[in-house]
């Protein structure tokens, strides 16, 4: 089986509230005198990517590009294994009372079995997503509530975590949905003062970041080195179309072509290295 899209409907808009908490039993005996349903255990293993066009890592942040990619492997309790890529996005329009990460749109999502993952990966590569940044794992309790899904998550090397999380078509119902997620973790023990703004997996990869000091420079060196064999193929390619072209300058656009394309690069390269330098002598 290949892979395939999986989500079709572009108007759904997920809304979020999310909390980092010290316990969880009775969060889950609060949950179950809700009335909430519990729904699965999910061992899930995310990797994020990072859009590095131009050459800043900081873009794996909503903040900066308004997306968010990853590639997420789910395992249930019969241990069948789901692998879905992922880009999310802030909407254009957006309620002036929510905040950045309160709520997202699905971009892209593509869905094949766990031998296929590569196929994932180009997918996103394509899409500018083309540097790993990390991998997180956790385990999920999942429950349902109304029109509500609630989470647990036990993340590994992190504390554990509690997110509501709904799905609206029409976004000027997010507001509403907003407050009524607020409701719901009073009512679960968690008061306002505890909601966090980002994603967990937002916070923790910042995290990741500042405790990995060469993973910038790493990545940019990486992407130098794609660009600079970038180049050298080019330059082979031009080189043969000279030769087959005669003289090369005149009445050769194919190599005109190639020789604007070696240019830019060129200029790509130059501002990567400037970079590189800056991370290097100015950590």
């Amino acid at each position: 089986m290949d892979c395939y899209n999986t989500h079709m409907n572009q108007n759904e808009v997920t809304v979020e509230t999310r909390a980092w908490v010290d316990e969880v039993q009775g969060i889950e005996e609060k949950i179950e005198k809700l009335g909430a349903k519990y729904i699965e255990t999910l061992y899930i293993e995310d990797e994020f990517y990072a859009n590095l066009t131009a050459f800043n890592i900081e873009q794996h942040t909503f903040e900066q590009s308004g997306k968010a990619a990853r590639i997420r492997t789910v395992t249930d309790k019969n241990n069948k294994c789901t692998v879905i890529a992922q880009i999310r996005e802030v909407p254009k329009e957006t309620q002036s009372d929510l905040k950045l990460h309160d709520v997202t749109v699905i971009a892209f999502q593509q869905q094949c079995e766990p031998g296929k993952k590569g196929e994932l990966i180009e997918e996103l590569k394509k899409r500018g997503f083309e540097s790993l940044v990390t991998k997180i794992s956790k385990e999920r309790k999942v429950y349902s509530l109304d029109q509500y899904k609630i989470y647990i998550d036990d993340i590994n090397g992190f504390s554990k975590a509690l997110e509501t999380k709904a799905i609206v078509i029409n976004i000027s119902d997010a507001g509403k949905v907003k407050a009524e997620q607020g409701e719901l973790m009073l009512k679960l023990g968690v008061p306002p003062e505890d909601f966090i703004e980002k994603s967990h997996t937002h916070l923790i990869i910042d995290s990741y970041f500042k405790s990995q000091p060469k993973l910038k420079e790493q990545l940019l060196k990486n992407k130098l080195e794609e660009l600079v064999k970038e180049k050298e193929k080019l330059m082979l390619e031009s080189e043969e179309c000279y030769r087959e072209g005669g003289d090369g300058w005149h009445d050769n656009a194919r190599w005109d072509i190639l020789r604007e394309n070696i240019d830019v690069i060129s200029i790509r390269i130059a501002k990567l290295r400037d970079e590189i330098y800056g991370v290097t002598h100015n950590p």
